[in-house]
């Protein structure tokens, strides 16, 4: 696997009028691309599909039409073929929903001049399961007569939309009134993204071309929306979407950022920042050059697993060097667009809300050359079965057994492995539903050198949790991080103890990742922030 991802697949209602798809894989990435491949790409109106590709193989699970005609509560959705900076395609920051920006329009129209009163700019919210909700109109301000490009959320309630002109807007999903404009002193912004309940944007705009800070935090008024230039960056430059991550135990904060960049590299390039300025770690670039679109997360440790797009390749990279290391691995390809057709921006498939089905503990210890595994689960309703998943390396994992599950209100279990793998070892239980839907618990890892591991409880977990751990040795630390590897928090954990209290201060609802490192090694769990 490219990337490790914990994620929930089950049905929801949608609230609003929407057309019903089939939900995303957990392990696939999603494509915005334009062109139906009947005709060349032109400067008009143009069919808008969402491709999505197994993120290890490269194969096409489906293909998602956007509605080129208004139908219910939804818009239509349609690009200008030919503007190749259009489409950039982000994941909510809690990872619920796909967001991006078209036009309420026909195809074969000349969408772009166009005024946003004659043709509205809109945007469009899909979540795991495939469902389209295109309700939203930016309203008569925003980008008339230019391009609408990107467009960020942090739950897919509310939104910031960028793109050729207007400067940075902020509204609500469902609204149709005219924006409130946050920024307005930079002009041909490409992407948007919101990492750590942080804005930010890049550009190509005068003294801010580069990666911005927007304001503090996520403004809604022009009153806080200062755009500070990340220092360092090149003017050479041509970013288009990027990627924020923090590897550093001493920098606080992101400190490693990635960019598609069409510039002077036509690849893709890594930063570090060291605390005053981003450091450049060189570039690579793919067979096919001129990248746009970028997503991807920290895999282990400070691997990170990236997708890219060129106009007509979508690839896959793992760069393993961490913080302040130069940029390594090689592309693969995934996928290639076709003839009349092309790819722009990229994402994370979107994930979906948490099952009823409570695991309230899940351990694995080492015991007389066999590993024991024990977990506990409440609220089990048309539970089918959990089945045992073990990894070498914490990315691929493979079924080892299953074991029916007892629809309690609480019940335990146990399985015993009795092939031992030489060092650590990863587990994680797959827990299927009979509707078809999944969720993946916390992984217990237990090494030859003895027993570890780590349990968080409450699980949910509303204002605070308590993360039960190995005895920590001197140096032994807590991040906290979301799925896509966003770290919301990191403690020191104070030598001898065995459990540490974290307080869940500014944490969004969603899922998240508790990683414990002691004694140079880590034990990695799960829980939910209601």
């Amino acid at each position: 696997m490219i990337m490790k991802k914990i994620f929930t697949i089950l049905l929801l209602a949608i609230s609003v009028a929407a057309l019903a798809q089939t939900p995303f894989l957990q392990t696939s990435v999603i494509v915005y691309r334009v062109g139906d491949g009947l005709a060349p790409l032109r400067g008009v109106g143009t069919k808008v599909f969402l491709d999505e590709y197994s993120a290890t193989t490269g194969t096409l699970v489906q293909s998602v039409a956007l509605p080129s005609t208004a139908a219910g509560s939804n818009l239509a959705l349609t690009a200008s073929g030919s503007s190749t900076s259009e489409g950039s395609i982000t994941r909510s920051a809690d990872g619920s929903y796909l967001l991006f920006a078209g036009y309420n329009s026909d195809t074969g129209v000349d969408v772009k001049s166009a005024t946003a009163t004659a043709i509205p700019r809109v945007v469009a919210r899909v979540n795991a399961l495939g469902a389209i909700n295109i309700s939203t109109n930016m309203g008569t301000g925003a980008f008339s007569a230019n391009n609408v490009r990107t467009v960020a959320s942090v739950d897919g309630s509310q939104y910031w939309a960028a793109g050729a002109n207007s400067g940075i807007r902020y509204g609500a999903i469902g609204d149709t009134s005219t924006r409130v404009t946050s920024a307005t002193t930079t002009s041909n912004y490409r992407a948007l993204a919101i990492f750590n309940g942080q804005l930010y944007a890049s550009s190509t705009s005068g003294t801010t071309k580069g990666i911005i800070k927007v304001g503090t935090g996520l403004p809604t008024d022009s009153s806080n929306a200062t755009l500070t230039l990340f220092p360092g960056l090149p003017s050479t430059a041509s970013p288009y979407q990027f990627l924020l991550l923090d590897l550093s135990t001493t920098i606080p904060g992101p400190d490693v950022l990635y960019i598609a960049d069409d510039g002077a590299f036509v690849g893709i390039d890594k930063y570090s920042f060291d605390g005053t300025t981003w450091v450049s770690n060189g570039s690579l670039l793919p067979p096919v050059s001129g990248t746009r679109g970028l997503a991807g997360g920290i895999v282990t440790g400070s691997i990170v697993g990236l997708v890219t797009t060129t106009p007509s390749k979508l690839y896959s990279l793992v760069d393993a060097s961490g913080y302040n290391q130069p940029i390594s691995g090689t592309f693969t390809e995934l996928a290639t667009a076709a003839t009349n057709t092309a790819f722009r921006g990229v994402a994370l498939a979107p994930i979906a809300a948490v099952s009823p089905l409570k695991l309230i503990s899940f351990q694995a210890t080492l015991i007389n050359n066999k590993v024991n595994l024990n977990w506990t689960s409440a609220n089990e309703v048309n539970v089918r079965n959990f089945v045992i998943e073990r990894s070498k390396d914490g990315i691929t994992y493979a079924q080892i057994g299953t074991v029916n599950a007892k629809n309690l209100t609480e019940a335990t279990y146990a399985y015993s492995d009795k092939s031992i793998l030489t060092g650590t070892t990863y587990y994680r239980l797959r827990m299927n539903d009979n509707n078809g839907s999944f969720t993946y618990s916390n992984v217990a890892t237990v090494s030859s050198k003895g027993s570890i591991k780590t349990e968080v409880f409450p699980n949910p977990a509303i204002n605070n949790i308590s993360v039960s751990h190995s005895k920590a040795a001197s140096g032994a630390s807590i991040t906290i991080s979301t799925i896509g590897g966003q770290i919301f928090k990191s403690l020191n954990v104070e030598a001898g103890t065995v459990q540490t209290s974290v307080a869940l201060d500014n944490f969004v609802s969603g899922n998240y990742i508790v990683t414990f490192y002691n004694n140079g090694e880590k034990t990695v769990s799960r829980f939910v922030k209601k």
